[in-house]
């Protein structure tokens, strides 16, 4: 599951490497969560929104949450930003790496754009969270 409540980028989701690094990062606590009774549940799930909430207005448009998308690369393939690198064991083809170039910055799409999205995406945190701690 990716929040989806957070900045959005003209790619208008979580990057997939972003959503990794998160569930890398945070999954003990995942997992952890999801052994305890629902309503500890829920109050973490109160805990978050709540904290959510309070930090929205503080929260400006977020480049690393928009990071690792189609135009990122594309950006780093015309600046030249390319590499060969080893290809995984079991694998078939070359792997080439794309750096972004290092002026490259996400485009962000308008308030009026996001706005009506991030509302949504807020009115299902509950619910996306309550799922992800099944």
């Amino acid at each position: 599951m990716r929040p989806r409540w957070w900045t959005w980028s003209t790619r208008g989701r979580l990057p997939a490497l972003t959503r990794d690094q998160l569930l890398a990062d945070y999954g003990p606590v995942i997992a952890y969560l999801k052994t305890k009774p629902a309503k500890f549940k829920t109050k973490v799930i109160d805990a978050a929104i709540a904290l959510e909430k309070r930090t929205a207005s503080l929260r400006k448009d977020d480049d690393v949450l928009c990071r690792g998308g189609l135009e990122e690369m594309m950006a780093g393939i015309e600046a030249g930003e390319t590499k060969e690198a080893s290809t995984p064991p079991g694998e078939i083809g070359k792997t080439i790496v794309v750096n972004p170039p290092p002026d490259y910055a996400p485009k962000f799409v308008a308030p009026e754009t996001y706005k009506p999205m991030q509302e949504k995406a807020r009115s299902e945190i509950r619910s996306d969270l309550l799922k992800m701690l099944r």
